[in-house]
């Protein structure tokens, strides 16, 4: 007889935490697609999925205000490079407004700093399609 699939999770501020994926949202609330979906960052420190919590918090004011059909942002976190103290992160971020998506791909040394300019290249490329 196979074991049935045992997931486990708990939810603590504006986190769900699932295996392999942490899914931020709005006014405490539980949500299966959630606003923010963080995927591979399961081996990342808690104090510095906060610090991303902050950068990803401040992009989506400026999302929602650019795009009137706001409904997700995923980060997709890969590690490129990991011998320790010169791990390289490859991060695929993707934006969905009113069903269109725009995705970007960064990579960088620094996990917060990758996170930053996927959000800024995400920012430019939802800017250009409202004004075409």
């Amino acid at each position: 007889m196979a074991a049935a699939a045992c997931f486990k999770y708990f939810h603590t501020a504006n986190f769900l935490y699932v295996p392999g994926n942490v899914i931020l949202m709005a006014d405490d609330k539980f949500s299966p697609e959630g606003e923010v979906r963080l995927m591979g960052f399961q081996a990342i420190d808690e104090a510095v999925i906060g610090d991303i919590k902050l950068i990803v918090g401040k992009k989506l004011k400026r999302f929602s205000e650019l795009c009137k059909g706001f409904e997700q942002v995923v980060l997709h976190l890969k590690k490129v490079h990991a011998q320790p103290h010169s791990e390289k992160y490859e991060l695929h971020a993707s934006l969905k407004d009113k069903g269109k998506l725009y995705t970007t791909i960064t990579s960088h040394k620094d996990l917060l700093l990758a996170v930053e300019e996927a959000l800024e290249k995400l920012e430019s490329e939802a800017s250009k399609a409202r004004t075409l």
